[in-house]
């Protein structure tokens, strides 16, 4: 590592002693996947590891707690441009109180590029009718399962080329996810229109002692949503936001929030806190706030990607014209971590508010 902006040298290896990184510049002969191992070791003080980012072009692109006094590999896969780029690992948490002193020890970083198969892709487009019911299989691959609550249903009738999504009471719920545990990486898209979850299907409604957050406050449904486990109906609102890492939803409200017909793209950080994106500033905002804004009775293709490091929100009209697109890290979410297996989700998800319907034209997964 040619550039080492402090530190000296130890056996086997460079001591970054204080905040600071080492740095050497790598050229990257194709756009693509490549493995980053950095052998490292630290030195722990007032109960606390060193912690190592790893930077392309002074850009973080991972972190790692260094918890071992022995040297130890340290891996990550990060999509890296053609070109001529800087690497750098560096130091972001030094402390020195005597006799402690947290350091961070680097002996190298290694960097091999990751074979990746074509993505395999499967489309349902709802051509054939397929009797909906609850924990009922379907699609190429059986890859997509419906979960029904009540009467919540998804009528297929393989004429009109549609799934059309009802639920004609705030008990009701009904949802489309994925039957299995998603990959890593991914790419979900929806084509979805006719959206009738306006306030006004909530007339004449009372509320519901059994419910105290509905049914008279809100309407609307998940575009799409990934969640940390698999969501299996009934549930409330509750276990929606305890569950939610992203989602691009439909939430006409009485407050206004993003009012008249908003769509929002959210996410929730390590503290499962909403954080919104603003579509007028195109800034994420710590409040609930609007990025598009839909039509009754048009059509939009609507898609969440995941890679190796972030999240990627995108609406398009029906046609593919970009309407908004943004981006979150992966070290921004909520229960990003092996632990927590994720599934994708698209319909009326509550079963103590929202009611209406919609219709998907198409269903896409990419993988």
């Amino acid at each position: 590592m040619p550039t080492k902006t402090t530190g000296g040298t130890v056996t086997g290896g460079w001591n970054i002693w204080a905040n600071g990184y080492v740095e050497n510049t790598v050229q990257f002969p194709v756009t693509g996947i490549y493995k980053f191992d950095i052998i490292a070791r630290g030195s722990i003080a007032a109960n606390v590891w060193p912690n190592m980012e790893l930077r392309i072009d002074q850009s973080a692109k991972t972190s790692f707690t260094v918890n071992a006094t022995n040297w130890t590999t340290y891996s990550a896969q990060i999509n890296v441009t053609q070109g001529s780029h800087k690497v750098a690992a560096a130091f972001t948490n030094d402390y020195y109180s005597p006799p402690q002193d947290r350091n961070l020890y680097v002996d190298k970083v290694t960097i091999t590029k990751v074979n990746v198969p074509p993505p395999r892709t499967i489309t349902e487009t709802f051509s054939s009718p397929i009797t909906a019911q609850n924990g009922t299989a379907f699609g190429p691959g059986n890859q997509f399962t419906f979960s029904l609550n009540q009467n919540g249903t998804f009528v297929i009738d393989g004429t009109s080329g549609l799934a059309w999504q009802k639920s004609n009471s705030y008990r009701d719920s009904a949802i489309i996810r994925s039957t299995n545990p998603l990959p890593p990486t991914y790419k979900i898209s929806v084509v979805v229109g006719d959206i009738d979850y306006g306030l006004e299907k909530l007339a004449g409604l009372q509320n519901d002692p059994n419910y105290p957050e509905g049914p008279l406050n809100e309407n609307g449904f998940y575009f799409l949503t990934i969640t940390d486990e698999l969501p299996n109906l009934p549930h409330t609102n509750i276990w929606w936001h305890q569950h939610r890492k992203v989602v691009i939803d439909v939430d006409n409200n009485i407050w206004g929030n993003g009012m008249p017909n908003p769509v929002f793209m959210v996410y929730f950080d390590k503290t499962n806190t909403l954080v919104a994106y603003d579509g007028a500033q195109n800034t994420w905002q710590s409040q609930w706030t609007s990025a598009i804004h839909y039509q009754a009775n048009t059509f939009y293709k609507i898609e969440i990607e995941k890679t190796l490091q972030e999240f990627i929100f995108r609406a398009f009209t029906e046609n593919n014209q970009l309407l908004k697109e943004a981006h979150i890290s992966l070290a921004s979410i909520w229960h990003d971590d092996a632990q927590h297996q994720e599934y994708f989700v698209i319909g009326d998800p509550h079963e103590n508010y929202y009611q209406g319907s919609m219709k998907i034209k198409e269903l896409t997964m990419q993988y």
